[in-house]
């Protein structure tokens, strides 16, 4: 006797099938002289695998691949062969984006610089192609927030002492599809150091024997309350406070020039801080001053007559 080869039946001419998917078709063939047929197949394009289990083909292309293959599938008896092709078709899908690596909360101090938070070509991922980025704040008056056109570098800046939190929701869309990445940032509170200001130009003039009022302007973000106090000097006076003024008082008789570097400090909290130290200079002019006659007692007989010498003095000479 002799051998005849095998005989495949007919398979499609063409097969279509979507990106991400794959299908299984049953393959027949007979042959007269033997009923144990092996099938093999094999594919032109690396991106698509074949694989056959008894009769069944199966059809597996690599994730997110679209495009052709042509298969080549075959029968043999052992000996001889027959084989047939099919072109396949693999149609893209839009793929929806995924959050590749989420940006995660975010703590800062208050006063915090600008903050360079994420880039989101790497926060999201889309295989089919290029994302569109929008955002959403819940406290834009306690932070702004940008996304670079080009780069995509979300940029976040911080009001000046404002502290508390804010949700920001970042969105990636592709076609009809949108993935969002949820993000808190809060910013704790910082005690900021008072500021004084000194009301005026110096040096302040004064007269002899005669008290100043300087007007002084201390401010503090927490409304902490202050204290003036004197780092250094006065050095021929005294210094008091009335409200916002600082009350300087020259020693008596003292004409010349005098100075003083006061400074804020903090009352009622648990790290007081100090404000800027501010430098006063005062000058005092001289004033006349009143003469003063020496008293004293004298006698004298009745119808006489004495001399006397009167003594006084003047400060001023």
């Amino acid at each position: 006797p002799v051998n005849d080869a095998p005989t495949l039946d007919p398979i499609v001419d063409f097969q279509t099938i979507a990106e991400d998917s794959d299908t299984t078709i049953v393959l027949t063939a007979s042959d007269v002289d033997n009923p144990e047929l092996v099938f093999s197949a094999m594919s032109d394009n690396e991106a698509v695998t074949v694989s056959i289990i008894g009769d069944l083909l199966t059809i597996t292309p690599e994730p997110d691949h679209f495009g052709s293959a042509v298969l080549t599938v075959i029968v043999s008896d052992g000996e001889l062969t027959d084989s047939d092709t099919l072109a396949l078709t693999i149609n893209p899908v839009d793929d929806s984006p995924v959050v590749a690596s989420s940006i995660g909360d975010i703590s800062v101090d208050e006063d915090n610089p600008e903050l360079t938070l994420a880039d989101l070509d790497t926060v999201f991922q889309d295989v089919d192609g290029e994302l569109t980025f929008e955002h959403s704040n819940d406290n834009e008056d306690f932070l702004t927030v940008s996304i670079h056109e080009v780069t995509h570098v979300v940029t976040v800046n911080f009001g000046d002492n404002e502290n508390g939190t804010a949700n920001l929701i970042f969105s990636a869309t592709s076609g009809s599809s949108t993935v969002t990445d949820e993000v808190d940032i809060t910013v704790h509170p910082v005690n900021d150091a008072p500021q004084l200001e000194v009301s005026g130009i110096p040096p302040f003039e004064t007269t002899e024997d005669e008290d100043l009022n300087i007007l002084l302007t201390a401010s503090d973000v927490e409304d902490n309350p202050l204290v003036i106090t004197a780092v250094s000097g006065p050095f021929h006076g005294t210094i008091s406070t009335a409200g916002s003024d600082l009350i300087y008082s020259p020693d008596p008789g003292f004409v010349g020039n005098d100075n003083m570097v006061v400074q804020a400090v903090e009352t009622g909290v648990e790290d007081p801080l100090v404000s800027n130290q501010v430098i006063i200079s005062v000058e005092v002019f001289s004033e006349n001053d009143a003469p003063v006659v020496t008293s004293f007692d004298w006698s004298v007989m009745e119808d006489g007559s004495t001399e006397i010498l009167l003594q006084g003095y003047d400060a001023d000479g």
